[in-house]
């Protein structure tokens, strides 16, 4: 019995080690990557501020973000547009008039370079959707769109977007 128990003891103290050495070969190896990582991180936070030191000299205060593109202010105001109608915010009617009003000028915007045509063309669209029942939000998102059209050909309606907007000139 003795021999037995001495073979007992044996085999259990092998089988721990056996199932400790899966654990301490873990431990060891989250040890490990620990330590890379943390090797890592001062040469990936140089690389990162360096990166957004390049972004910071790309964006200057004296360089203005790019204006979006014809296709996603289009894109954008179309979706704007057919949430309001998918809330019942607006009528379907409704919906057709300012859609076509906004996407024509847009349109007009995009293929035309005369800045007098274009201003004229602008002002006449805000005066299609004057009497608009949208709330300020949504009217705030026509002026955005009518101001970014005006940026792009480089016309000056700021007085009447805000008029169009309050109802009142800029003093």
């Amino acid at each position: 019995m003795g021999l037995r128990l001495r073979y007992l003891k044996q085999v259990l103290a092998l089988s721990l080690a056996m199932l400790a050495l899966p654990f301490h070969s873990c431990t060891q190896m989250n040890k490990q990557a620990t330590n890379e990582t943390e090797e890592l991180l001062p040469a990936n936070q140089g690389q990162l501020n360096d990166s957004l030191q390049e972004l910071e000299e790309q964006l200057s205060p004296d360089q203005p973000l790019p204006l979006p593109t014809y296709t996603k202010l289009k894109a954008d105001m179309l979706a704007r547009f057919k949430l309001l109608l998918s809330e019942e915010m607006i009528t379907s009617l409704e919906y057709r008039h300012y859609t076509e009003t906004i996407t024509k000028d847009i349109r007009f915007c995009e293929t035309n370079t005369d800045t007098a045509k274009v201003k004229l063309q602008l002002l006449d669209g805000l005066q299609k959707m004057e009497n608009a029942e949208l709330d300020t939000e949504d009217r705030e998102a026509i002026v955005d769109c009518y101001f970014i059209l005006s940026e792009k050909h480089g016309i000056d309606i700021k007085r009447q977007l805000h008029k169009w907007l309050y109802g009142s000139i800029i003093p």
